[in-house]
């Protein structure tokens, strides 16, 4: 586990204290284990989320990890040590479907009345959102993609990376591509990449950090990924920019939920409504790309229109059924992981 810096500056403090008033200053404080990606995502919510629970006497512990890990870690009998589970929508509606997180009402997360309508759900707080578009190397490629059928036709080159932490949704992205549509279009995508891999076309990553690099260094020339991550790439000098595709969008969104197991519920609960701030979610947009899903929450028009979409290109959002995932997720990622290994 490591520890958030909240707790190291507390254990740090309380090093200088004599016993009797370290004792003391520890008096009411909560401890919360918060389990969430590593890489830029998780160091932005230790710096913007985790540095202000102090405030309200929370010491927080950062388990960051894989989704899969993750999903793994609460479906054990270890679940019992996570207190919060920073999930994908996707995730977190196949295991809520299962009874595992704890309901939520405004009398332990009172921030609930100014989620965005469309984002609120009994079981998670919706931490932030993006969607998936097309980032690309500027550097390499002179006229950005229109949309998901241009940008396979160059994956057929062999100029597309994939990254595995992005299975569900590159399948996705493979069915727009397609003009499948409805339930079985995640199904019928397998076919695409079986066809990219077979033609010894098909590059795979194992995560956006391996991607990025890629990327940046012209490995590839182009990648399904996130809005909020091509924005971070661009402001670490990298020459990647991202085009919104022709077809829509795939819109994605970070729920925080507590587990059953959890045996510091109301601690939890204070972590979640934190996570629905004004101010953290304003600084959480500036430092990973993720849209508020708060109302009320105004951000400097420069990133607003960065990492943001218009009217028009939210009307064209592709979602996914998150019923269809749940049937067929399982079956999916087995397909990733192993057919295309």
């Amino acid at each position: 586990m490591r520890l958030c810096l909240s707790r190291r500056l507390l254990l740090a403090s309380l090093a200088a204290l004599p016993a009797g008033r370290a004792f003391a200053a520890t008096a009411g404080m909560r401890h919360v284990e918060v389990a969430c990606w590593g890489g830029p995502y998780g160091a932005a919510i230790r710096e913007v989320v985790d540095g202000r629970a102090a405030g309200l006497e929370l010491v927080v512990g950062q388990h960051p990890g894989t989704e899969p890990e993750r999903v793994a870690q609460l479906l054990s009998q270890d679940a019992g040590g996570i207190d919060v589970g920073l999930l994908s929508d996707v995730d977190a509606y196949r295991l809520s479907l299962r009874q595992m997180f704890v309901p939520l009402t405004t009398a332990g997360v009172p921030s609930l009345p100014s989620i965005v309508a469309g984002l609120r759900s009994p079981y998670g707080v919706p931490q932030g959102r993006t969607a998936l578009t097309i980032a690309y190397n500027t550097g390499r490629v002179r006229t950005a993609p229109r949309g998901f059928r241009e940008m396979f036709a160059q994956a057929r080159k062999g100029r597309v990376g994939f990254s595995s932490q992005l299975a569900i949704h590159n399948l996705a992205a493979a069915a727009i591509s397609e003009q499948h549509d409805g339930p079985a279009s995640l199904q019928a995508a397998r076919s695409v990449f079986s066809g990219l891999r077979k033609a010894g076309v098909l590059r795979l990553y194992a995560d956006n950090e391996a991607l990025g690099t890629a990327l940046a260094k012209g490995e590839i020339d182009m990648a399904p990924m996130w809005r909020s991550r091509a924005h971070i790439w661009q402001q670490q000098g990298h020459p990647v920019h991202d085009q919104v595709p022709v077809e829509g969008a795939i819109p994605f969104t970070i729920m925080g939920c507590i587990p059953t197991a959890s045996k510091q519920q109301p601690a939890a609960m204070a972590y979640l409504d934190l996570l629905l701030h004004g101010d953290v979610q304003r600084a959480m947009a500036e430092k990973s790309g993720l849209l508020p899903t708060v109302n009320g929450v105004r951000l400097d028009a420069a990133l607003a229109t960065r990492i943001g979409f218009t009217a028009a290109q939210q009307a064209r959002f592709r979602p996914l059924s998150l019923d269809a995932v749940a049937r067929n997720g399982l079956e999916l990622r087995h397909f990733w992981d192993h057919d295309l290994a």
